[in-house]
């Protein structure tokens, strides 16, 4: 099925006056002790500024990274404890760093919540449904915690959650069938199964809640971030026209509609009011044809150090492959509008596309597929993104073969566009 758009959804048709890489997306993010968001290059470490939790962007969930001793380390078991239901334990198996109380979840949990790790107060076992089988079987939050962190291409586990042991974790969740037996995960073997709460085993827990942001006056906040030089999360689309957002409907043949407010019944925004996002679908060109549709920002001072973070996805199941290219401009007023469906105009440069060979099915990499539920991207100075001078960024919709009687194209949405400048050394 493809989907269309409501006619009562505002179309922008013409605002104006006047070799790609694989994408790269943001898959984790780095947490301190105090609850900030961090750089890639964070280390671990006991000071407040220092990497402590990791956030899956995918789940939205915070994750504790394990340490090689203390509090946090990998090598402690606890038996399961929960509202007085389970086992106490010892205060032997965890090193004593529970104490008085004994080595037991709920104690960890306690203990998480009263220092305020990360700065959550909302720690908890990871809850959900779960099944015997493989962590593919089951949607509980610690299933989908290993799905994203081992069966991720391109992910690196130690490179995120290090030191976590390949063993079976706890979840918060009872066995109904099996009293006394509490859910676990296997993130050596892959497996899910239950056992007895009086056993004893590692505990891995997790928040809802997420960083607050960089950290205002710290080193970390002087030498990796600045506010936004663009921020839009296209609650208004009218409102982004007159703040400098161009579009250019560049198919052959054209279609019906071009760049419009999102549909939330085909999904909601990443961030907002549900149809805060903006989409673009098949019926850019005619029953078969080429998309090209283009959707400019407004001019921007790029800075050393700057960095383009935005979200995109596509349905779920994403069976009609889309592309989205990722261009930029610098050096101009980037006026030179592309005039056909094969020509970029001012924007040779070429930062990255998200399913560049048009393959079916979803992929959160963007690299075999397009991502079927909001995903973040991002790309910097590595990638080609302009360090200096004034310019901007393109998101071209470029999908060959397309149409209502094509094999490619659907419907995709962009949101929560941001370009940070971090200053020079």
């Amino acid at each position: 099925m493809r989907y269309l758009t409501p006619a009562s959804f505002i179309l922008i048709v013409f605002i104006f006056s006047l070799s790609s890489l694989p994408a790269r997306a943001q898959l984790y993010t780095k947490v301190s002790n105090a609850g900030y968001a961090l750089p890639d290059s964070a280390t671990l470490g006991d000071g407040p500024g220092d990497w402590a939790c990791t956030l899956d962007e995918r789940s939205g969930l915070m994750w504790e990274v394990k340490r090689t001793s203390g509090l946090r380390a990998a090598s402690h078991n606890y038996s399961w404890l929960s509202g007085g239901t389970g086992n106490g334990g010892n205060t032997a198996s965890c090193g004593n760093t529970l104490a008085p109380a004994g080595c037991n979840t709920e104690a960890l949990v306690n203990k998480y919540n009263e220092i305020e790790l990360c700065g959550s107060g909302n720690w908890r076992l990871p809850g959900g449904s779960y099944s015997i089988g493989s962590t593919a079987g089951s949607t509980g939050e610690l299933a989908v915690f290993y799905q994203n962190l081992f069966n991720t291409a391109g992910v690196t586990p130690a490179a995120w959650y290090p030191n976590t042991r390949l063993f079976w974790h706890w979840t918060s969740v009872q066995d109904t069938f099996n009293f006394g037996r509490i859910w676990m995960v296997n993130f050596g073997t892959d497996q899910v199964f239950s056992n007895f709460w009086d056993f004893q085993y590692p505990a891995m827990l997790v928040t809802s809640d997420g960083p607050s942001g960089p950290p205002p006056g710290s080193s970390i906040f002087a030498s990796s971030f600045e506010v936004p030089s663009l921020e839009q999360g296209f609650d208004d689309l009218d409102q982004a026209g007159s703040q400098g957002w161009l579009v250019a409907q560049r198919s052959n043949p054209e279609g019906s509609s071009g760049w419009f407010t999102g549909n939330p019944d085909v999904f909601e925004s990443q961030a907002g009011p549900p149809a805060s996002y903006v989409g673009a679908n098949f019926n850019a060109t005619g029953d078969t044809g080429t998309i090209s549709l283009w959707l400019l920002s407004p001019l921007v001072e790029f800075r050393s150090g700057s960095s383009l973070v935005f979200y995109t996805r596509t349905t779920e199941l994403a069976l009609f492959p889309d592309r989205l290219e990722v261009r930029a401009c610098t050096g101009s007023n980037c006026n030179a509008i592309p005039q056909s469906e094969t020509a970029v105009g001012d924007f040779t440069i070429s930062l990255g596309t998200i399913n560049p060979n048009l393959e079916s099915g979803p992929d959160a990499s963007g690299a075999n597929g397009y991502p079927g539920s909001w995903t973040r991207f991002e790309y910097g100075p590595a990638d080609g993104l302009p360090q200096s001078g004034q310019g901007r960024i393109a998101f071209r919709y470029s999908v060959p073969d397309a149409g209502a009687s094509g094999v490619n194209s659907n419907y995709i949405g962009i949101d929560s566009v941001t370009i940070t400048a971090a200053p020079a050394e």
